[in-house]
């Protein structure tokens, strides 16, 4: 985890170096072990290191390769460096490795713009090519690393880790992005080029940009295949198979000077992710890993039988042999530390357990670690495969269908019943959309649970021209059900948000976290894997609980059910009740025009008279304070 920034003039002007300097002074936090500044007339970049791999050591920021005519700056982890050596004929000139940023320099000079196809690893990267005078940059398949940019044709193009750094320059506005906004409220998260400032945009993951003094183009360099199959000859073999890219997909997130510290829930991904970084460092005498865990010892009853799930944790800690840390998560709530959080996330975001990430961040700092890797993503990579469900339907396998659905039910006990999950699955999938349509309009016309649009201002929503939902990945519909659903889960962009948040958020603990789950090579694989292999005989992953044998313990790797945190979430919700009532009195100038406050009122009485049936009410406030919250901390104007 590192920090970059950099800026061009395009009017002619020299940058300063004072400029250049209070944009790379506003990322100190990202760094610490060295900063660095590269200056030359109308370019400058900047580089906060964090020294995290080995390699890392080793590197100086940005990067001058002389050979070349490039200068780089980069916050990446590459993770074929092996392949990309061998690719480019890398030799190290000292007794030093060669470092991840001299193989992206190699790498841009043997395939120019296409240098991110063959990059493997979580990075964002910026190359000044000095005789083509032009910037390239590009942005990892997942979004794993940020990449915020302003470009204004004639006058400046900058970039930088966080929008903070860009708001440097004078040239750069805080001015609100009134669609952003409405987005924002609508729950559409789709979008991965805008921000809340009209100024700023992000780059969208798998993307790179080529930008010259006339110039911007920008394209996506990678994209998942959902026509690719892999066809193995038993569940056995497909178990292996993803054992042994899971394994190299830890593996490879394991390369650190630093010590190394695990979330773990007790559930399947933290829970495997624990169990195979451990294993793996004690093969190579490093250690021991750090486990971090969320507990609730002040519930009890049915609230603790849902939320407590220190029985799993137990048996990954004693299975695993790792160093446990325990934060008692009952006493924070999700509206604690804002202002600070506002400040490294510089914009409202949605995301509803960030508090419980910044806790355990906050324990992992003070343990002294510096890399933690995480089970987000476990959920879009492998599947739950519940589209099975609706493959086997639209084959007539009706048998079949209710036998899987049976299957089911039965695992997953006190919650929906087999024809509930034959039809919510299987059959409703195949009802044609017209008749779907009318049967949803009368079933739902007497309810009352707010709908995101609907604590938009209307008036509003016409003045911006109407809210656009964006279309879904085209997707082939001769594709089976399974892939098509894993598909367009795989490149959600609530994904890349969520990533985006826990990267300013680990920053500001001077942490580097890690996603095995978000490694390309799995989710290609995982992708391509039939839907059956993944639900069977009612149990959802099964090729992930496959591969687990003999890394997990027996009580998690085969565990039905999953821990629900919603409790605590609704216990500090609640307990803000004085921010609900200031708002619905008397909400900030700012948000007025944007909100219906008479459905944000009607949304907190129904929360309040049964908080555990309403929970789309509870996302429609959460959203809402948090944008009230945000416009009473940041310096934004319309």
């Amino acid at each position: 985890m590192s920090g970059i920034a950099g800026l061009r003039r395009l009017d002619g002007a020299f940058v300063t170096r004072k400029t250049i300097a209070d944009m790379s002074n506003s990322l100190a936090h990202r760094g610490g072990d060295r900063s660095g500044v590269w200056l030359n007339q109308d370019v400058a970049l900047a580089h906060q290191m964090l020294h995290t791999t080995p390699e890392s050591v080793y590197e100086i920021q940005p990067f001058v390769d002389h050979l070349r005519g490039l200068i780089v700056v980069a916050d990446a982890r590459v993770d074929n460096r092996e392949e990309l050596i061998s690719a480019l004929n890398l030799q190290p000139a000292s007794a030093a490795p060669i470092t991840d940023v001299e193989i992206i320099s190699a790498a841009y000079s043997k395939w120019a713009d296409c240098c991110a196809e063959h990059i493997l690893g979580d990075f964002v990267f910026v190359i000044w090519d000095t005789a083509k005078r032009q910037f390239h940059c590009a942005r990892d398949r997942f979004g794993v690393k940020v990449f915020y940019f302003v470009h204004k044709p004639g006058a400046l193009f900058a970039f930088a880790s966080e929008a903070k750094a860009l708001f440097q320059l004078p040239d750069v506005s805080r001015r609100l992005n009134e669609t952003h906004v409405a987005e924002f409220l609508a729950l559409m998260t789709d979008n991965q080029t805008t921000t809340f400032f009209e100024d700023v945009v992000r780059l969208p993951a798998a993307f790179c940009l080529t930008v010259t003094a006339e110039s911007i183009q920008s394209r996506c360099y990678a994209s998942a295949d959902p026509l690719r199959q892999v066809l193995l000859r038993s569940s056995e073999e497909y178990a292996e198979a993803f054992r042994e890219l899971f394994e190299r997909a830890v593996r490879c997130r394991l390369r650190s000077i630093r010590p190394i510290g695990s979330f773990l829930s007790g559930g399947l991904d933290s829970s495997s992710i624990t169990c195979m970084a451990s294993r793996l460092l004690r093969e190579t005498h490093r250690g021991p890993l750090h486990s971090f865990s969320m507990i609730f010892p002040g519930f009890t009853g049915k609230e603790a039988k849902r939320i407590d799930e220190r029985e799993y944790m137990q048996h990954v800690v004693r299975h695993s042999q790792v160093d446990p840390h325990y934060i008692e998560a009952d006493k924070i709530g999700p509206f604690d530390d804002m202002d600070r959080i506002f400040w490294h996330q510089d914009e409202a975001f949605m995301a509803p357990n960030l508090y419980l990430h910044w806790a355990t961040f906050l324990t992992a700092n003070r343990a002294g670690v510096g890399i933690i890797l995480d089970g987000y993503g476990g959920d879009s990579t492998v599947s739950h495969g519940g589209a099975y469900l609706e493959e086997l339907a639209r084959a007539g396998r009706w048998i079949k269908l209710w036998q899987q659905s049976a299957a089911l039910a039965a695992r997953r006990p006190g919650r929906k019943k087999a024809w509930d999950l034959m039809w919510s699955l299987g059959l409703s999938q195949i009802v044609p959309q017209n008749a779907w349509n009318l049967w949803r309009s009368v079933r739902h016309r007497n309810r009352s649970a707010t709908q995101p649009v609907s604590i938009i201002n209307s008036s509003f929503v016409e003045r911006i021209g109407g809210l656009q939902q964006r279309p879904v990945p085209p997707v082939s519909s001769k594709l089976p059900a399974g892939r098509r659903a894993h598909y367009i889960e795989l490149t959600s962009g609530l994904s890349v948000h969520g990533l985006e948040v826990l990267d300013k958020a680990a920053a500001a603990f001077s942490l580097d976290a890690r996603y095995p789950f978000f490694d390309w090579r799995l989710a290609e694989f995982c992708l391509a894997v039939p839907t059956s292999e993944k639900l069977q005989d009612g149990w959802s992953r099964l090729i992930f609980r496959r591969a687990m044998n003999g890394i997990l313990p027996e009580e998690v790797r085969w565990r039905a059910t999953k821990g629900d945190l919603s409790p605590n979430w609704y216990r500090g919700f609640v307990k803000d009740r004085a921010q609900f009532e200031r708002l619905i009195r008397q909400p900030n100038p700012i948000l007025s025009p944007y909100i219906n406050i008479d459905a944000v009122k009607a949304a907190f009485e129904r929360l309040q008279a049964r908080p555990a049936r309403n929970q789309g009410d509870a996302l429609v406030l959460y959203r809402t304070l948090m944008l009230d919250r945000w416009f009473e901390t940041t310096n934004v104007y319309v």
